[in-house]
């Protein structure tokens, strides 16, 4: 008979949930919408990941989601090429997502 024996680490939690936020045009609060939504979703208690979808090529808005990354913020960030708009961004959003259920949140 086989022993099993524990590292004393538990398994990682299943993804559960995909937010998916499309950006379409320069915001000026991205840190706040960020912490609003991030402190929301931690009281549900489940494992979640972020994903914001750049429509087009918005440089302020990329630098300024990498700095919330620099400072610790857990997002992912999709880039397309040119606007596409929101649908396609969404689309994007999706592709990408690894949770059992997809959340869609406006900026």
């Amino acid at each position: 008979m086989e022993t099993a024996y524990s590292t004393g680490e538990t398994a990682p939690r299943p993804l559960e949930l995909s937010v998916i936020i499309p950006l379409s045009e320069r915001w000026y609060r991205l840190a706040d919408l960020y912490a609003e939504y991030r402190d929301t979703l931690d009281q549900l208690g489940i494992e979640y990941e972020v994903i914001y979808v750049l429509d087009g090529h918005h440089e302020r808005t990329f630098n300024e989601l990498c700095e919330l990354k620099d400072q610790g913020a857990k997002f992912r960030i999709i880039q397309l090429g040119k606007k596409f708009g929101e649908a396609t961004a969404l689309e994007a959003g999706f592709a990408e997502s690894s949770g059992d259920w997809i959340l869609t949140l406006p900026p």
